[in-house]
């Protein structure tokens, strides 16, 4: 394999030197496309089936990982659309077929999300630990205009229920506090099962910590299951879903899901506008108020007298400027803490 930097000779003050010549960058390709142009590789064979059967009744039986959505009043197609999903993916599939259409390089190892109807709501299912239906942002585009609750496990079992695109609560086992905007998921449903005792708390001062670990009287992964199974049968006594057993096997439509949707947006918090910022040279940042100074480059290193003058240009230019320690340019010998601008609670000036 040769080197792939080329270098040229130059000839300057009598002296031979090697520059190096730009490379053109090569343009950047899609896995997509990539995968467009190559043969499909034959699928290896398996001795025993991948997937992993859990032998037990009701939503989550045979599923070992998975995410399960509800959405009241919307038909299948509406419900892949709100996840994302690409149109050229949209066909029936099984189980296995979604499963190994997801661990396909080729198809760009997007998730699978398959998509069914249950009286008045349709559902989503997801299986693996790359899911969807789970994230806040899948969720607000899901619920809006109407009701949407999601259900996921993977030793631990996380139960979101949204309205309109905003959040109404969230029930993990892995914590007992509510982050910001969710409510306590007790007061609407009081027959969730409670938090153990190594779940996640919130101390006065705003840490998290985790509780104290007992040996459980059962395994593990039986309690889980069970912790499961209860918050299903609460989902869908309060909601009046009737998932039918077998609904979930079979063939069911499905597509996809591309993490940049592309739809109309839900209910964005109304953020500044930034513009880009100039080239500049960053100094040290200042850790206690979370802010950086940004000084021009200079054209030379600055002798003692020009540092001065280059610090006290800049600190005039700038809004808020600090420096935490010598620079590569000299510029900063010593530091003594002020408080004189409204937009950072403490600026540093250079002492000369």
């Amino acid at each position: 394999m040769g080197w792939w930097r080329k270098f040229v000779p130059v000839v300057w003050q009598e002296t031979l030197l090697w520059e190096e010549e730009p490379q053109p960058l090569p343009v950047p390709r899609s896995l997509r496309e990539v995968a467009a142009t190559v043969a499909a590789p034959a699928a290896p064979e398996v001795g025993q089936d991948p997937l992993p059967v859990v032998a037990e009744e009701g939503w989550a039986g045979e599923y070992a990982s998975f995410c399960l959505s509800f959405v009241r009043g919307l038909d299948e197609s509406e419900l892949l659309r709100r996840f994302g999903a690409l149109a050229d993916t949209h066909r029936p599939r099984s189980r296995g077929q979604a499963q190994a259409d997801a661990q396909r390089w080729m198809a760009g190892l997007l998730p699978v999300v398959r998509a069914g109807r249950c009286g008045q709501w349709a559902f989503g299912i997801e299986e693996g630990h790359r899911w969807e239906g789970n994230r806040s942002e899948v969720l607000r585009r899901l619920s809006r205009g109407t009701q949407a609750v999601s259900l996921s496990f993977s030793g631990a079992t996380t139960m979101s229920y949204y309205e309109d695109g905003e959040v109404v609560t969230v029930y993990d086992t892995r914590r007992s506090y509510q982050q910001p905007g969710e409510g306590d998921p007790f007061d609407i449903f009081p027959e969730l099962p409670a938090h153990g005792p190594a779940v996640g708390r919130l101390l006065p001062d705003g840490r998290t910590s985790l509780g104290s670990l007992e040996v459980p009287t059962e395994r593990t992964p039986l309690l889980q299951r069970a912790t499961l199974r209860a918050v299903c049968r609460v989902v869908s006594d309060h909601f009046g879903i009737d998932l039918p057993p077998g609904a979930l096997t079979g063939e069911l439509a499905s597509a996809q899901d591309c993490q940049e949707w592309t739809g109309d947006t839900v209910r964005r918090p109304n953020l500044p506008s930034t513009s880009p910022r100039p080239p500049r040279r960053a100094c040290a940042p200042c850790w206690q108020h979370k802010c950086a100074v940004w000084l021009p480059r200079p054209a030379s290193i600055p002798t003692p007298r020009s540092s001065k003058l280059f610090i006290e240009r800049a600190r005039t230019s700038a809004t808020v400027w600090t420096t935490t320690h010598h620079s590569a340019y000299g510029c900063a010998q010593s530091l003594r803490t002020r408080r004189q601008h409204g937009a950072c609670p403490g600026t540093t000036r250079a002492i000369f």
